[in-house]
């Protein structure tokens, strides 16, 4: 099928021209998300032209481990947030400033592809970019602000911002992500989600996704390999030698009991209605179990990697296996064939190779 032209520019056009490109429930965009608790529900009162907690080229941010509110109170407290692309166009960063009632600064907005960070309001991101970038200079990641240029703050600030939390609670939230992610895959009345990640180390939208996911079913979304980071038992010292300090993604879901026993026995009865595998690039070794015993629709594969290449891609491509439940492996090329796939940095180019693989 020729490539589509483009138009629209909703999260529902760009799934809708994918299938008429691929077909249905094949692969779609995914982006970060973010809590519902940490999303504002009014403009706060502002204070300073800028926020002042990031950091460009470098670890070293200036809110530390156990300043999470002190870093959301910064944003808070600001008209504008400067963000930019980093590893991948999608960033935490656009989120924590959004929820937080302040509006994204992002030079290079205009450049982001199609496809990635689909579920944004990158009209509503380049029109901020727009309408201050005259009256911005940045250096390094200081935004210094010419007051002949800017004497006041626009008068429709404040709706600008009510506009940006009401996005980002809609299509943003873990809640949001969770249901997306099901809708698409075909199953928005699922009551039971295995759910599989690496279980080691924390990975912003695998964890964040599962939030979703537990906050929508409760206990009827299992997850086979517990992150405890998480979950509120967790310790500020301990998240707070995380990636990113445990900001956001940590601490958020009540550590309630789930039944983790005879995972690989409860795949072969089919105890769930669906199977995610939160970072496929990960943790895919039971892939071929789950497949023994589900259809292809009943898996759903979730890519969150920073590149746009699909699994697969490369025929040297490595995709490490670190389950705690081994199995036989499977080759990359044929991972994107055993599920409906999720990858975030989507764009034309990863829709064309995985068109290929699928065919081949």
């Amino acid at each position: 099928m020729a490539m589509p032209s483009g138009e629209g520019n909703s999260i529902d056009a760009v799934c809708d021209e994918i299938d008429q490109w691929v077909g249905p429930r094949r692969i779609y965009p995914i982006s970060f998300c973010i809590p519902e608790s940490v999303i504002l529900d009014a403009t706060p009162t502002k204070q300073q032209d800028a926020g002042t907690g990031i950091s460009r080229g470098t670890r070293k941010y200036r809110f530390g481990p156990g300043e999470q509110q002190a870093y959301y109170e910064d944003y808070q407290s600001s008209f504008l947030g400067l963000t930019y692309r980093k590893g991948g166009w999608d960033c935490m960063r656009h989120l924590e400033i959004m929820a937080n009632g302040c509006l994204p600064f992002f030079p290079g907005i205009d450049d982001c592809p199609r496809y990635t960070m689909a579920h944004y309001p990158k009209a509503m991101l380049a029109e901020h970019y727009r309408n201050y970038a005259n009256a911005v200079t940045i250096q390094g990641t200081e935004m210094q602000f010419d007051p002949a240029k800017l004497s006041d703050w626009p008068g429709d600030y404040d709706a600008k911002v009510q506009a940006s939390l009401h996005h980002t609670r809609k299509y943003l939230s873990t809640r949001a992500m969770a249901k997306y992610v099901l809708d698409k895959a075909g199953h928005a009345d699922a009551k039971s989600v295995l759910f599989i990640s690496g279980g080691k180390k924390p990975d912003y939208l695998c964890d964040l996704l599962f939030q979703g996911v537990r906050e929508l079913l409760g206990a009827g979304c299992v997850d086979a390999n517990k992150s405890w980071w998480v979950y509120d038992s967790a310790s500020d010292q301990r998240v707070g030698q995380l990636y990113g300090n445990g900001f956001t993604y940590t601490r958020r879901l009540p550590d309630i009991d789930i039944d983790r026993r005879d995972i690989k026995q409860r795949i072969a009865k089919r105890a769930f209605d669906v199977v995610v595998f939160g970072a496929v690039r990960r943790c895919h070794d039971l892939l071929p179990h789950v497949r023994k015993h589900y259809e292809r629709e009943e898996v759903i594969l979730i890519d969150g990697e920073d590149s746009s290449r699909v699994v697969g891609w490369s025929k040297n491509e490595n995709v490490p296996s670190r389950d705690l439940l081994t199995a036989r492996r499977l080759p990359a090329a044929q991972i994107v064939k055993q599920g409906v796939y999720f990858k975030r940095e989507l764009d034309h180019a990863a829709v064309i190779a995985y068109d290929t693989m699928v065919k081949t």
